[in-house]
């Protein structure tokens, strides 16, 4: 329909904490895929990083984008109601590990 707009909205149950992704972060994680997959072709080792915003066990906002690194690198900050997170793609795992791998900065 015209003028609407379709919200999807996605639950993750974390140890007992549930949280609602406001946007689908799989619909991201597409867009990104050919960017990830073009960076294999360098000598350096895609990573995610970006942010999401957590407002009562509901993430209305994510970010994400691609960087190269020589090295593998993890890091998750959490400040107030924001994620900010950078981790290695593991290409060979796919669209659903890089998924997974979000659910995990979760918990």
């Amino acid at each position: 329909m015209e003028g609407y707009k379709v919200t999807t909205s996605l639950e993750y149950n974390a140890h007992r904490s549930t949280f609602v992704w406001m946007d689908n972060p799989l619909e991201r994680i597409y867009q990104l895929w050919p960017e990830i997959m073009e960076a294999t072709k360098f000598n350096s080792i895609p990573h995610v990083v970006g942010e999401m915003k957590i407002q009562a066990k509901t993430i209305t906002d994510i970010r994400m984008d691609v960087v190269l690194k020589e090295n593998p690198d993890e890091l998750v900050i959490v400040e107030d109601d924001m994620v900010y997170f950078m981790f290695p793609v593991e290409v060979t795992s796919g669209v659903e590990g890089l998924y997974l791998k979000l659910l995990s900065i979760l918990r």
